[in-house]
C-alpha cells in the first residue's frame, strides 16, 4: 500500500474515533438499535423515523453505561428527534462548514451499536444543491446526498468529513438510493425549538 493511502486510511480512522466519542446507540426494543449524536451536554440527536416510541427510550454511551433517555421533541419532516439524558456528557460534536461540502468530498457515516461499539461507513457526497424540498415539506439548507449504504443501526449517526468534523446527521428516508445528512444548520434550528416547545410549529421549516 502506497504512502499516500496509508496516510488516508491513519486520517479516516482519526476522524472515526473523534466522531465516535459523541455517538451513541439509541434503542426502545429488547433487539436492535439505531445511532444518535451528543449535539449539546445533555442532549442527544436521532433520526425520528428510527425511535420507534416516545417512552421507555435507552442509550449506549460511548463508554458503554446504557442510561435512560426522554424525548424532548419530534419532527417528522426533517427526520429529527431530541432526547435529553444529563448523563450524556462526553465529548460534543463540532460542526463543519456546510458551505464548504461538494460533490466528490469524501464523508464518513459513524455510529455506534449497543453492543459492539462504533460502526463506519466511507463514501463520497454525490450532490449538492444549495436548498430542496423534501417530500416532507421540509428546506434543507443545503441538500446533501451521500453515496453511501447506511446500515439500521448507523441511522441518526454523524455524517462527518474526513476531519471528524460533522457536516450533518445521516438518514436515508429522503434519498431513493444512498442517504441524506441533515445539515447542521437546520439540526441547530429544530434541536432549538425542540428543546423550547416540544414541536415544530407548521410553517417553520
Amino acid at each position: 500500500m502506497s504512502a499516500e493511502l496509508i496516510a488516508l486510511s491513519n486520517a479516516l480512522a482519526q476522524a472515526t474515533d473523534r466522531a465516535a466519542a459523541s455517538a451513541v446507540a439509541v434503542h426502545t426494543e429488547a433487539r436492535g438499535s439505531s445511532s444518535g449524536v451528543v449535539w449539546r451536554p445533555g442532549v442527544i440527536v436521532t433520526a425520528e423515523h428510527a425511535l420507534r416510541r416516545d417512552e421507555d427510550i435507552q442509550i449506549t454511551l460511548p463508554d458503554g453505561r446504557v442510561i435512560a433517555a426522554t424525548l424532548a421533541g419530534r419532527d417528522a419532516s426533517t427526520d429529527l428527534a431530541v432526547l435529553k439524558c444529563a448523563e450524556a456528557t462526553s465529548a460534543v460534536v463540532q460542526t463543519s462548514d456546510v458551505s464548504t461540502v461538494k460533490p466528490g468530498s469524501l464523508a464518513l457515516v459513524v455510529g455506534r451499536t449497543r453492543a459492539s461499539g462504533p460502526v463506519a461507513a466511507l463514501g463520497a457526497v454525490s450532490l449538492v444543491v444549495a436548498e430542496r424540498r423534501t417530500w416532507t415539506s421540509a428546506a434543507l439548507t443545503p441538500y446533501i446526498r451521500l453515496d453511501i449504504g447506511v446500515q439500521p443501526t448507523a441511522v441518526g449517526g454523524a455524517v462527518v468529513d474526513p476531519h471528524g468534523q460533522v457536516i450533518g446527521i445521516a438518514t436515508p428516508r429522503f434519498a431513493r438510493f444512498g442517504a441524506i445528512a441533515v445539515p447542521a444548520p437546520t439540526v441547530n434550528r429544530v434541536v432549538e425549538t425542540l428543546l423550547q416547545k416540544g414541536r415544530i410549529p407548521r410553517g417553520y421549516l
